[in-house]
């Protein structure tokens, strides 16, 4: 039929033609620098930590303790939002069997850059047994909330498009081991 150079001829001119697809931010295999992950969502807040400091020993069964929440923008956009349309909430669960929670602590978010964070405190004081009371359940919870209306405010910049990280939960555990230290050094 078709002398064999003829054909190949043809099929190298018809893959020198074809298009070329790469992911966002790639050049064949070679990731561009400071390109930010295709992989990552738009825009991401997730709780990512609930942690506790004793600030002083009130008595020998009682200490001052401040719990602190951190929210961070995990995404590769930054997160820009009106008032009244997201928020960090901190609850407390009652040493109640029904373990119910009740919101201490929230704190409004109107922006935060990619890779950064911000954190807030809440205090009081807890006493030796009721650390008890909990068990291993959760004993605070961090949420980051956002009003429906977000979704209608034609922002793309605050459109959560993960909510898998939002909430964050601790147990007393963490406090235990926290105690336990300060006491041993308070001696």
């Amino acid at each position: 039929m078709y002398p064999k150079a003829i054909i190949i001829t043809v099929l190298i001119l018809l893959i020198a033609q074809a298009p070329v697809y790469a992911r966002p931010g790639t050049v064949g295999n070679l990731v561009e620098k400071n390109a930010p992950d295709p992989d990552l969502p738009d825009c991401d807040l997730g709780a990512e930590m609930i942690d506790f400091e004793i600030v002083k020993q009130i008595d020998s069964q009682t200490v001052r303790v401040k719990i602190i929440g951190k929210v961070k923008n995990l995404g590769k956009k930054d997160f820009i939002a009106d008032k009244n349309l997201a928020s960090a909430r901190l609850y407390e669960s009652s040493t109640t069997p029904d373990n119910l929670f009740s919101m201490v602590v929230e704190k409004e978010i109107l922006s935060i850059p990619v890779g950064e964070f911000f954190t807030f405190e809440y205090e009081r004081n807890w006493e030796i047994s009721d650390l008890d009371k909990f068990g291993g359940q959760p004993c605070y919870r961090l949420e980051v909330k956002y009003s429906p209306a977000i979704l209608q405010d034609d922002n793309p910049n605050n459109d959560d498009s993960k909510a898998k990280n939002n909430v964050r939960e601790r147990t007393t555990k963490q406090l235990r081991r926290i105690w336990a230290v300060f006491s041993k050094n308070a001696h």
